[in-house]
């Protein structure tokens, strides 16, 4: 007998690409298990009907318009599929960025910082994600990963960043790339602040998996943008400015909040 699930115990942290994952759950189950169900029984049905028609006394063409539809109903669950599976596809490749991330994120443990992943960002504007969250002496650090290419962009393309203008090769990408980190600072920042009294500021930074990326003009405080063997190189670069204190304080908050649901 299993032992009954106690509201009150505590959850556990969440895990690397852990919103993906459960997006990727949710497409499987509604658009691809439920289909191949259907699908298996339409086919499970045509060929009994089959059976029983070639049987003495029952007639061929009452069976063959049945199979046109059945047919016709395999191809709407089959296209229906298709449709669904980019999307599950690009969600697969996003928690794969998120968990190599992850990967490099572990070297900087060794050197005394705490590392959250998929913090549930909540407010009256919705609901977004903030894919990995780094703090240490050097500071308070939100992290979004990047493991795709734009259309025409060849993937060996460097990426170039002034601190304000985003190309990969030739091409200028859309301000919104750059809004979300820099917004998602912003609210952890909102957040946290109240649980300590100095000052604090969140610097964004972005992750280009297995991109080549040159910074043009260096801005300390704001978005920064680095592959993933950047981001130790960045953030244990940067003096101290937290005092073990404001650490524990910050590192208990994030430990409280970022629960699995």
């Amino acid at each position: 007998m299993s032992a009954k699930k106690n509201p009150n115990d505590p959850k556990p942290i969440r895990q690397a690409g852990e919103s993906l994952r459960k997006q990727m759950d949710e497409i499987w189950e509604a658009n691809v298990n439920d289909q191949l169900f259907k699908g298996a029984f339409v086919f499970s049905a045509l060929i009994t009907g089959w059976v029983v028609v070639l049987s003495p006394g029952y007639t061929v063409n009452t069976m063959i318009l049945s199979t046109v539809i059945g047919l016709g109903y395999l191809l709407y669950l089959f296209l229906k599929i298709k449709r669904k599976l980019p999307y599950y596809h690009s969600l697969k490749k996003g928690m794969l960025g998120e968990r190599l991330v992850e990967e490099q994120l572990n070297e900087i443990r060794k050197a005394g910082f705490d590392v959250f992943h998929d913090f549930i960002l909540k407010d009256e504007h919705g609901t977004e994600n903030i894919d990995h969250i780094i703090i240490g002496p050097s500071g308070v650090f939100t992290l979004e990963t990047k493991n795709w290419t734009r259309k025409n962009v060849p993937q060996d393309d460097r990426i170039t960043y002034d601190g304000e203008v985003l190309k990969i090769g030739g091409y200028v990408q859309e301000e919104r790339i750059l809004k979300q980190p820099r917004r998602q600072a912003g609210k952890l920042q909102a957040l946290l602040q109240p649980s300590i009294q100095e000052p604090l500021w969140v610097v964004p930074m972005m992750c280009f998996l297995d991109r080549y990326v040159q910074l043009t003009r260096f801005n300390p405080s704001g978005l920064q943008v680095v592959n993933q063997r950047g981001i130790g190189s960045f953030i244990l670069s940067r003096e101290k400015k937290l005092s073990p204190d404001t650490l524990r304080k910050l590192s208990a908050k994030l430990r409280e909040l970022n629960r699995a649901d």
